[in-house]
C-alpha cells in the first residue's frame, strides 16, 4: 500500500512541468522530498514533496498509520495551484490560502469498517511549505463543516486512533461530527 500511496502523491504533484530555462538558473529548482523528523513510531508515516520546477509550484504529501483493529489509514494532501509561490537561490515557498485537496484512504483490518478512498476539497483548508535543498517545513490546516463529510463514525474513529499519540497530526471533531479540524505538520531539519 505504501508504494501505491507514494505513486499517488508524486503523480498529484508532477502535473505538467515546464522545462527550466535560463530564467531559473539563479534559483533552486526541482522536486524536494521531505520526511518528518519526529513523526512518532513510523518515521516514514509523514512525507511530502515540494515542487519548484520552472513555473510549476506545488506541494503534495501524506501521513499514514494503523488505526482501529489493524486498519491501514492514510491522508494525502495536494495543492498544485498555489495562491502564492516564490523561490530564490537559497529557498522556496508554496502557499495555498484556501483550497487544498485531501484524500482519505482506509484499508480495513478486522474492524469491520468499509474500505475508503474519498477525495474532498474542504472550503477552509490551507497549506504552507518552505524548503531549501537540505530541509523544509509543511503545514496543512483545515477547519469547518465538510472535512470529514461522507466518512462513517467507525472509519473516523480509526483515523483518530491512528494519529492519537502523534505530534504531527491532530484531528478534532465536535460531538455531532458535523465540524472538525485537521492539522498536519512536517518538519525536516
Amino acid at each position: 500500500m505504501r508504494a501505491i500511496r507514494l505513486a499517488v502523491a508524486f503523480s498529484l504533484i508532477a502535473g505538467v512541468a515546464l522545462s527550466a530555462g535560463s530564467a531559473w538558473a539563479q534559483r533552486i529548482d526541482g522536486n524536494f522530498p521531505l520526511i518528518d523528523d519526529v513523526a512518532g513510531p513510523n518515521p516514514d508515516g509523514n512525507q511530502a514533496t515540494v515542487q519548484i520546477l520552472g513555473r510549476s509550484f506545488g506541494v503534495a504529501g501524506e501521513v499514514s498509520g494503523v488505526g482501529t483493529s489493524g486498519d491501514q489509514v492514510a491522508i494525502l494532501y495536494n495543492t498544485d495551484e498555489p495562491t502564492n509561490a516564490s523561490a530564490n537561490n537559497k529557498n522556496g515557498k508554496v502557499q495555498q490560502g484556501r483550497f487544498t485537496t485531501l484524500n482519505f484512504l482506509l484499508v480495513p483490518g478486522t474492524s469491520g469498517n468499509a474500505p475508503l478512498n474519498l477525495n474532498t476539497a474542504p472550503e477552509k483548508c490551507k497549506a504552507n511549505a518552505s524548503v531549501d535543498p537540505a530541509k523544509g517545513k509543511v503545514s496543512v490546516n483545515c477547519t469547518g463543516d465538510n472535512i470529514f463529510l461522507n466518512i462513517s463514525a467507525g472509519q473516523l474513529d480509526s483515523f483518530i486512533a491512528a494519529f492519537q499519540d502523534r505530534k504531527d497530526v491532530k484531528i478534532n471533531v465536535t460531538q455531532t461530527g458535523s465540524k472538525g479540524t485537521l492539522k498536519i505538520t512536517l518538519n525536516q531539519k
